[in-house]
């Protein structure tokens, strides 16, 4: 008969005894001129799994047989050929339509009895349990890992540098460098694509030595390794490595992404700080900023004013141009009464009564979610030592993963709540933006804004202002993030 040799090793199987290609090569070989079968071509997959039929050589053998070129395919084991039960039916009704049979040397099939495809398909089964389960146990060990601080694989993040004697991650004093300057730049105002430029700039090169890209920026950002946090399987690590950023700042960036989430680039990079948080009271569009200088004195000098205008001003809309302090000093107006009512609301005994219920439930879910997080540990060191069955571990941690996920909603809401009722928390951040505002340059303005405030609406009289009046202006319907 005419035959296919088919051989295959994955990367890992490469340096064992007996799965090599040479070895395979040998003894299907042998099996061939023992069978009197004439080979009419070798099929050799070499670092290649056998996960699924995407396989080059896999492909040109199936094509042969379509083409009539082969009758009987011959592997060294079942595995070589396929570990799917799905993947299996498929390639024996393959074979089966064009006539040809199927051979393992080391194994006795016989393709054309039903007992035979039977026997083949528990096999196979067992080949795919093998692998699941093996899948199992690297997964469990790389959790293991983690929760020693060991880092389970892979290049580290840009920033860290792997220890090998410890199989840690440690902080790459120059990298981390380049990583406090990125946070720089963006609470500057600076975009990814920006950072990248001004790093490439400066001469500053990935670890590979090319030049930096937005994504590149925008991944090392939204790292939470930064902090020293280490995100794996839906779960969080604390304290898993040095932080290179504080959590405090990390956060306070994340906030700044999601307020800057729709804003023109211009409007991020603009050294006004109201723009992008000011909108007109009587059309709602936004306000940008301007400038001018204003007639000569006697001295020569010309007074500089930064002033704010609406966007649909050329459209008809009747809001006058209004000077940027007037601005300043009206919304910590709004701002110092804001303050004032949030921590009267706080004193009111009855909203004490809720926030305190609403604390206690949550520290009692708290609680729930950490034992449900114990358990599911129990299982995999129980199914490790052999106690439970796979099943059994797969059974119990689905129903974790539902309680889990159940818990998480609950927190969620109950901390959404939590953060509704908390005026006075609030009322001590609103203080703070006061005290601190005055000694802030237009950029730290912007950013502080950024993490604080949506939009808030302004408006003025219609009287021309002179040296005896200015324009009265008014700020109103601040909104929060």
């Amino acid at each position: 008969m005419r035959t296919g040799i088919y051989i295959r090793v994955s990367t890992d199987e490469q340096v064992k005894e007996g799965f090599s290609i040479r070895a395979q090569h040998e003894r299907l070989n042998n099996f061939a001129d023992s069978q009197d079968w004439s080979v009419v071509d070798y099929y050799i997959e070499e670092g290649v799994s056998a996960k699924d039929t995407k396989r080059q050589e896999l492909n040109r053998l199936m094509k042969d047989i379509e083409d009539g070129k082969i009758d009987v395919v011959l592997v060294y084991r079942l595995d070589r050929l396929t570990r799917s039960v799905r993947d299996l039916y498929e390639l024996l009704d393959f074979f089966e339509r064009y006539n040809c049979k199927f051979k393992s040397a080391t194994e006795v099939y016989d393709t054309t009895t039903a007992m035979g495809r039977l026997f083949i398909t528990l096999v196979a089964a067992l080949a795919q349990w093998e692998r699941e389960n093996l899948g199992e146990r690297v997964r469990m060990g790389q959790e293991r890992m983690i929760e020693e601080k060991q880092y389970p694989g892979g290049p580290p993040p840009f920033g860290y540098s792997y220890n090998k004697d410890t199989k840690q991650l440690e902080v790459d004093p120059v990298e981390a460098k380049v990583v406090e300057k990125m946070f720089d730049l963006y609470f500057d105002g600076f975009g990814e694509q920006r950072i990248a430029d001004r790093l490439n700039e400066q001469g500053y090169k990935t670890r590979r030595g090319n030049n930096w890209r937005a994504k590149a920026v925008r991944d090392t950002l939204k790292r939470t390794l930064m902090t020293g946090e280490f995100s794996w399987g839906g779960n969080m690590y604390n304290d898993y490595t040095d932080a290179i950023i504080p959590k405090e700042r990390f956060e306070s960036a994340m906030k700044l992404r999601t307020s800057r989430r729709g804003a023109h680039p211009r409007t991020i990079r603009s050294s006004y700080p109201f723009s992008g948080f000011a909108r007109c009271a009587r059309c709602g569009a936004p306000m940008k900023g301007h400038s001018k200088h204003g007639r000569k004195k006697l001295d020569g000098t010309a007074p500089f004013y930064r002033t704010y205008i609406c966007t649909r001003k050329r459209d008809g809309c009747t809001s006058k141009q209004i000077n940027e302090e007037s601005i300043d000093r009206e919304l910590l107006k709004e701002i110092r009464k804001l303050s004032s009512e949030y921590r009267e609301i706080s004193e009111d005994k009855s909203l004490i009564k809720r926030e305190d219920d609403h604390t206690q439930e949550l520290k009692q879910l708290t609680r729930e979610l950490n034992k449900v997080q114990g358990r599911r540990k129990k299982w995999q060191v129980a199914y490790a030592e052999g106690v439970i069955s796979l099943d059994e571990l797969r059974s119990h941690t689905e129903m974790d993963q539902e309680a889990l996920s159940n818990l998480k909603m609950y927190i969620s809401k109950l901390e959404s709540k939590s953060m509704q009722l908390d005026y006075r928390s609030m009322a001590n951040v609103l203080a703070d933006f006061e005290r601190n505002w005055i000694e802030l340059d237009h950029m730290e303005k912007k950013s502080m804004l950024s993490m604080l405030i949506k939009s808030f609406d302004v408006d003025s009289d219609d009287l021309k202002p002179h040296k005896a009046r200015e324009r009265k202006v008014w700020v109103s319907n601040v909104e929060f993030h």
